[in-house]
């Protein structure tokens, strides 16, 4: 029984969802953009928000695909990007709330995501 109760401990220690500290690209009064993966913050060379624009911009190591913006699970926006930079005006976000941001890189199988929560 002792056996049984210890292999039940450690499948149920195994299988709880382990609390990742998020990883913060930009803060800024309006905004704020994490991530959950310390791999993928190595792909930001810069994120920098222009004031007097509005302009969110991104620079990558490698180059983007493509990249979509949802929020509630549906996709509010879908821009092919085939750059290492992208430029988002801070107006697409002015319904506020939360939205994920997903990026493809090429020759990625997967999208990579950062969430964005408007303040």
């Amino acid at each position: 029984m002792g056996n049984n109760l210890l292999s039940l401990l450690f499948f149920v220690a195994t299988a709880l969802p382990v609390d990742q500290e998020k990883i913060i690209l930009i803060q800024t009064d309006h905004f704020e953009i994490s991530l959950d993966s310390a791999e993928f913050e190595a792909q930001f060379l810069e994120v920098d928000y222009e004031t007097s624009t509005g302009n969110i911009q991104m620079v990558t190591k490698q180059e983007m695909h493509s990249m979509i913006v949802y929020q509630n699970e549906e996709i509010v926006f879908m821009l092919p990007v085939m750059s290492d930079r992208v430029t988002l005006g801070s107006s697409l976000f002015d319904d506020g709330g939360i939205y994920q941001l997903g990026f493809k890189f090429k020759d990625a199988s997967e999208l990579a995501f950062a969430a964005m929560v408007m303040n």
